[in-house]
């Protein structure tokens, strides 16, 4: 005659044997060292914290320009609030369709002319630059780009302040809204 020993009876799933809970490794949890637990518990703060401290530094970047809610008509801008640029960059910003602008740089007034897409006021007869303005096809993109001859030749080395006063497509008197950034120019 041998002896057996009853089986273990099976969970209530059916997996395995019911005993003691397992974290995975083989291990119970009830066999956590409170060293263990403690370094777990840093850990898992430290992330927290870490992630936490990050998401509240990318709500803090652009926050004068940068934010799509309160400037839902502002589709991209040049350069980036707070980013870097070379001297002959394009300044300003792509708007939704419908809307046009002027832009301020460190001061300046940017003449329209002097926008892209501006025409040239010799090439097209008085009617026209009446009807369809002086920048026909390219309202919603308000870029300047500094050249020779213009109102900035060259943007100078450090901090630039960019305004765009933005607006529904000619209705700057009712509808005007602004917004400032700085971007830094290498």
């Amino acid at each position: 005659m041998t002896d057996t020993v009853p089986p273990a009876a099976p969970s209530s799933n059916g997996s395995k044997p019911s005993g003691s809970p397992s974290n995975g490794s083989g291990r119970s949890v009830d066999d956590e060292t409170p060293l263990r637990r403690t370094i777990r518990i840093v850990a898992t703060t430290a992330v927290l914290a870490l992630a936490a401290g990050i998401f509240a530094y990318s709500c803090s970047k652009g926050e004068t320009a940068g934010d799509t809610s309160e400037h839902p008509a502002i589709v991209a801008q040049f350069p980036a609030p707070g980013g870097r640029a070379p001297r002959q960059t394009d300044v300003g910003a792509e708007l939704m369709v419908g809307y046009d602008g002027r832009l301020t740089i460190n001061g300046i007034d940017i003449p329209e002319e002097e926008m892209e897409g501006a025409v040239d006021p010799s090439m097209v007869t008085e009617a026209e630059l009446r009807q369809f303005g002086i920048r026909p096809t390219s309202r919603n993109r308000v870029i300047f780009r500094p050249g020779p001859g213009k109102v900035i030749e060259e943007l100078e080395p450090g901090v630039i302040t960019v305004v765009l006063r933005y607006f529904k497509d000619s209705r700057a008197d009712t509808t005007s809204r602004v917004v400032t950034w700085t971007a830094h120019v290498d």
